[in-house]
């Protein structure tokens, strides 16, 4: 029989490939099929619980699902929130269309009303404090009323779409590995207070060690998350301009086989 390290060696495998293993109820040598072994691992990653998960799963594929569902419950709500301010946009929106339209309307009827009288317009202040009844048309005054009319629309419009502005959803994103600093000075409004959501996704590379994520509001602790290798940490609370929300991490070994850290801010008042 030749030597272990005289066999070629095969570049990649396959489920019919078969190894040699030491049968341990006959004490002698056996030949496995891969796919026996996959089939093996497979089934022991199904049926092995972990105490020590803080999912109310407690096998690994099954925490894996778990973590899945949140994450997806937090992208639901994401997306409730962005449609119910671009509603809230769609309906300020056919107001000021609404608004424009009748406007118009009125535009339209003072127009019609001026052509009808053109010919006996009022062309002095003098003349305007003789008339007595509705129909003269008085064009200076005419025009500087219905120009400071447009001006007063423009300005709630501009007033509306300010708010429409402000109360959109701010998404700040960081890749930093260990520990993350949001300075909300870079990126929030001054005279906004807003609700903040953290949402922070942090792996090591083996079950073996275990991890802690802390969330500080300024030097306030406001939440701590831990003890597994594999953490999806959420932390929420107010905030204005200025303030600067820190994640910090601990680990207890191993090396991070992942981060990604996520800062939803949504404008309250």
């Amino acid at each position: 029989m030749a030597k272990w390290d005289e066999y070629g060696l095969k570049a990649g495998t396959s489920a019919r490939d078969e190894v040699l293993i030491k049968d341990s109820d006959t004490n002698t040598n056996k030949r496995i099929t891969v796919g026996d072994i996959q089939e093996f691992a497979n089934d022991k990653m199904l049926e092995k619980e972990n105490a020590t998960l803080n999912t109310e799963a407690k096998t690994l594929i099954g925490a894996i699902n778990e973590v899945d569902a949140k994450n997806d419950a937090l992208e639901k709500d994401k997306k409730a929130i962005e449609a119910a301010l671009e509603n809230e946009k769609n309906e300020r929106t056919a107001a000021d269309t609404k608004e424009k339209s009748e406007r118009q309307a009125e535009i339209d009827v003072e127009r019609k009303r001026i052509n009808n009288v053109y010919t006996n317009k009022l062309v002095s202040l003098d003349e305007v404090a003789l008339v007595t009844e509705e129909g003269f048309f008085v064009d200076a005054l005419a025009v500087k009323e219905l120009n400071s009319k447009l001006t007063n629309t423009n300005t709630n419009l501009a007033k509306a779409n300010t708010v429409l502005e402000n109360r959109k959803p701010i998404f700040i994103d960081s890749t930093s590995t260990e520990s993350v600093t949001f300075d909300t000075t870079n990126f929030l409004k001054s005279g906004i207070t807003y609700a903040f959501v953290v949402a922070v996704n942090s792996n090591l590379n083996s079950g073996t060690y275990a991890q802690e994520i802390t969330c500080k509001l300024n030097d306030a602790i406001i939440g701590k998350n831990g003890n597994y290798y594999i953490l999806t940490s959420i932390f929420s609370g107010k905030c204005s301009k200025g303030d600067r929300i820190h994640i910090t991490s601990y680990k207890n070994g191993g090396n991070w086989s992942g981060w990604g850290t996520r800062c939803i801010f949504i404008p309250l008042s």
